[in-house]
């Protein structure tokens, strides 16, 4: 008699353990499925960001690199009498690379 009732609340106690272990697995899914969708609308707003970063990076790049010594040289004056395409190349050169963009 003793032993069955010992059993009948191991069997109890087991269930009540077994409940809490279940809902604490659903909680854990929820939050889990949570985390992941924030995660995701993270990972979205991060690439929005990928053209900023780029053309953040490419001016950095230019701002950074140092003055050739073609960008050094002193522009010549057109001479008269000189095509029209050789003036307009040296008013190329005298644009920075942004203008001529």
């Amino acid at each position: 008699m003793e032993t069955s009732r010992n059993l009948d609340a191991f069997y109890e106690e087991r269930s009540n353990q077994l409940e809490q272990v279940k809902a604490g697995f659903d909680r854990l899914k929820v939050n889990m499925n949570a985390m992941i969708r924030n995660m995701e609308t993270m990972n979205a707003i991060g690439s929005q960001f990928g053209a900023s970063a780029h053309l953040w990076t490419s001016f950095h790049k230019t701002i950074s690199r140092p003055v050739t010594t073609f960008e050094q040289q002193p522009i010549a004056k057109p001479v008269k009498g000189a095509s029209p395409s050789l003036a307009r190349d040296l008013d190329e050169r005298s644009m920075g690379e942004e203008e001529r963009l």
